[in-house]
């Protein structure tokens, strides 16, 4: 994963000792290269637990990029109706979905919604009596959060594309409607996929291809149901009715992103409490389970449709994302290319001051780093007045310095 978007706010954080304590970079054990960063906050981020039923494709990133250009070969689109099926596998085993009559639907979703609403208060209620912030700790952390979900974000409305190709069918005119909505219909300014494009250029967040797999889970189950529309309509009928539902957890990061300075627009398009759509999602199952055989038939449909609303819940949720930054790694990653620089002119200083220590052929970063910390390379009242940035400086190597502008 790179850090190279938020090098600068990196390196402040770090070097004036904001969120953790330097002294904790000798539990790190790293070599000098950095293959992959497992990214972890309070706790590591695990992996989805493997069962029998769930079998994904070894390389989702690869998929996903795949998947995401407009001509699929018939091998990508293969191997996506397989992870669509083991997804659906894996939401079928999660609690709180739909309930199974139609009735009921508008019912249950207003009761979460006023939930939602209850709690997101408490929420405002906390922190107005000086509660702290719930999810990021500095701007660092949130710009790691919008570049950690861009994979996912980057591919909104596409589970519906694929509709577009029957436009003519009256039974899929709400869908494809659904879908020019989310591009904006016509309107960039409104298109939801070029908003947020534009919010990780203005905050210099865009190299997120790259990313590790755990974060392409969400978007690749978007995009293999956009190649897919025939054959799962129930489901992308109730993943869209999933999709709409405000989370709570999304009403929060909005605010303290907005509190961040980090330009919070995109989210607020989403973040409103009565943008439930419950209306629209019972007029498009209406006829779906009208047309059912018999009830045992109209069950088995209303399971589907549960399903796929249940597969919003699938890949790194909000709090997943959130818990799986660490300054300490993010600092060492901006660090790695630089280190050879920094490695010689430390010890040339060493050799100055008469320090002539038996030196490994390649100090490994994370000693380099503690070994400056140790040495007061880190202090200063800013980040420009430590020794580390000033090095860098007259090296010509500091991070990208341009800071995200509202």
């Amino acid at each position: 994963m790179s850090f190279e978007y938020t090098g600068e706010w990196i390196m402040e954080e770090f070097a004036l000792g904001r969120g953790f304590e330097v002294g904790t970079l000798s539990n790190l054990v790293f070599g000098r290269e950095i293959p992959k960063l497992v990214l972890k906050r309070n706790k590591p981020v695990l992996e989805v637990a493997e069962s029998p039923a769930l079998v994904r494709p070894s390389n989702v990133r690869q998929l996903y990029h795949t998947l995401s250009r407009q001509q699929a070969d018939a091998q990508a689109c293969k191997a996506a109706r397989e992870f669509l099926d083991a997804s659906l596998l894996e939401a079928a085993r999660l609690p709180e979905g739909l309930p199974a009559e139609l009735n009921e639907l508008q019912r249950v979703l207003e009761k979460r919604a006023a939930t939602l609403s209850r709690d997101y208060r408490a929420y405002l209620k906390d922190r107005h009596k000086g509660q702290p912030r719930r999810y990021f700790n500095h701007q660092s952390h949130a710009l790691h959060f919008l570049q950690a979900i861009a994979p996912t974000r980057m591919v909104e409305g596409a589970w519906l594309y694929g509709f577009l190709r029957f436009w003519r069918d009256a039974q899929y005119a709400p869908l494809c409607k659904i879908y020019l909505k989310s591009l904006g219909e016509g309107r960039e300014q409104c298109n939801q996929v070029r908003l947020y494009q534009h919010m990780l250029d203005s905050n210099g967040c865009q190299q997120w291809q790259q990313m590790d797999e755990q974060y392409y889970v969400q978007g690749l189950i978007r995009l293999a149901l956009g190649h897919h529309v025939e054959e799962y309509l129930p489901e992308i009928i109730g993943f869209n009715l999933g999709y709409e539902q405000v989370s709570l957890p999304m009403l929060i990061a909005a605010y303290e992103l907005s509190e961040l300075d980090v330009q919070p627009h995109y989210f607020t398009l989403h973040a409103t409490e009565d943008d439930a759509c419950i209306a629209s999602a019972i007029r498009l199952l209406q006829p779906l389970l009208q047309n059912a055989a018999s009830e045992e038939e109209r069950l088995a449909l209303m399971q589907r449709v549960n399903n796929g609303y249940k597969l919003n819940q699938l890949g790194m949720n909000i709090d997943d994302i959130v818990a799986s930054f660490d300054l300490q790694q993010a600092f060492l990653a901006v660090m790695q290319p630089r280190a050879a620089f920094i490695e010689r002119v430390y010890r040339i200083d060493c050799m100055e001051r008469g320090i002539r220590g038996r030196w490994p052929d390649s100090l490994p970063l994370v000693s380099l780093m503690q070994h400056l910390c140790n040495e007061g390379w880190m202090q200063g009242e800013t980040l420009a007045q430590t020794r580390l940035w000033q090095t860098m400086e007259r090296g010509g190597i500091l991070p990208n310095a341009m800071r995200p502008r509202c």
